[in-house]
C-alpha cells in the first residue's frame, strides 16, 4: 500500500519534480492488482490533482482521506491514552502534541481498515508493505507512517521514500541517498550536502504512542567526525537542546526523531568520506529512552 501524506503540490521545481514522480509511480503500480494507494489530505485542495489520478487508476483500490469518528475508535483513543500514562508516566515524559497527533492518526488508521473492508480489500498484516511519500519531512512524514503502521497491526516497518518527498532533509538542503533500517524499526536516512559533506537523520519507523521514544548511541570516536544540530518538526514548539548528550564513556547519545516531539536531530560528517560516515552511523545502538 502506498500512503501519500499531505502531498501538496506547492509551486516550485522540487514539488514539480515530485509530482511527476508520484504520477509515474501510480501509473506503474496501478497495473499490480495487489497494490493499493491511500491519500491522507485532510481535504486540502492542493491534493486534488493526485487524488484525481489515483481515483482513475486504482478504482476501488484507492482510499481517499479515510477517517473514522465512531464510538469504537473513540474508545480505542481513550485506551491509547491510558496505556501511555501507564507506560510513560505523566511528568516530563511526553508532550501534548504527541497524543494529539496519535489521536488524529489513530482515526485515519481505523478509517483505512473500515474503508478497505467496505471496498472489498483484504490484507495480511505479516506481509503488507506500507510505502510512504509526501510533503512535510520531519513532521507528518515521520509521524503518519509510524503510527499508521503500528495501529494497522503491521509487522514490517513502513518505508518512507526520501526520493519521493520534496522536503527530504528538512530543514537542510541535501540530496537523499538511501535509507537503512536499524534496530527497533528506526530509520537511518543518509544524504549528501551540496558541498559534498555527508548528512544523516534518524527517525522512528513504527512505534505506538504508549511506547518509549528511542535514542541512538554513537561510538566515542564519532565525536571527532560529527557535527550535530537540533531543530523541531513543529514550528510552534521550541527545539529541545537536551536531545544531544555526551555519556560518561565518551559515546554520544542523540534522540531519535518521530515527528511529534520537538526533536529533529541532524548529523553532519566532516573530514570523513560518505562511505566511512555511513558505516559509523550504522554502528548506532538503538535503545528505549530512559532505559539502559
Amino acid at each position: 500500500m502506498y500512503l501519500f501524506v499531505h502531498p501538496l503540490h506547492v509551486l516550485g521545481p522540487e514539488a514539480d519534480r515530485c509530482m511527476v514522480l508520484w504520477r509515474q509511480l501510480l501509473e506503474k503500480e496501478s497495473a499490480n492488482p495487489h497494490s493499493a494507494v491511500c491519500i491522507i489530505s485532510d481535504g486540502h485542495p492542493d491534493t486534488a490533482p493526485l487524488v484525481e489520478i489515483a481515483d482513475k487508476l486504482f478504482g476501488n483500490r484507492f482510499l481517499n482521506d479515510p477517517r473514522d469518528e465512531s464510538d469504537e475508535t473513540a474508545i480505542q483513543v481513550s485506551s491509547d491514552l491510558d496505556k501511555m500514562f501507564h507506560e510513560r508516566g505523566w511528568n516530563d515524559q511526553w508532550v501534548p502534541y504527541e497524543f494529539w497527533s496519535s489521536r488524529n492518526v489513530r482515526r485515519n488508521a481505523m478509517g483505512i481498515l473500515k474503508m478497505m473492508r467496505k471496498q472489498g480489500l483484504e490484507f495480511d498484516p505479516t506481509t503488507l508493505k506500507l510505502v510512504a511519500a509526501g510533503q512535510q519531512w520531519s513532521g507528518c512524514m515521520a509521524k503518519y507512517p509510524m503510527f499508521v503502521g503500528q495501529y494497522m497491526g503491521l509487522k514490517q516497518t513502513p518505508r518512507v521514500r526520501g526520493d519521493l518527498c520534496p522536503e527530504a532533509g528538512y530543514p537542510h538542503k541535501a540530496n537523499f541517498q538511501e535509507c537503512i533500517e536499524l534496530d527497533r524499526h528506526v530509520h537511518l536516512f543518509l544524504f549528501k550536502m551540496p558541498d559534498g559533506r555527508p548528512m544523516a537523520q534518524l527517525t522512528d519507523g513504527m512505534r505506538a504512542i504508549w511506547e518509549h521514544p528511542h535514542v541512538a548511541v554513537l561510538p566515542a570516536e564519532a565525536g571527532r567526525f560529527l557535527d550535530i544540530t537540533v531543530d523541531t518538526p513543529n514550528a510552534n514548539v521550541r527545539p529541545d537542546e537536551r536531545a544531544i548528550r555526551r555519556r560518561a564513556d565518551g559515546s554520544l547519545e542523540v534522540d531519535v526523531g518521530d515527528g511529534v516531539r520537538p526533536v529533529n536531530v541532524t548529523v553532519f560528517g566532516h573530514d570523513i568520506t560518505y562511505e566511512a560516515f555511513r558505516d559509523l552511523m550504522k554502528q548506532a545502538v538503538i535503545r528505549a529512552m530512559g532505559k539502559m
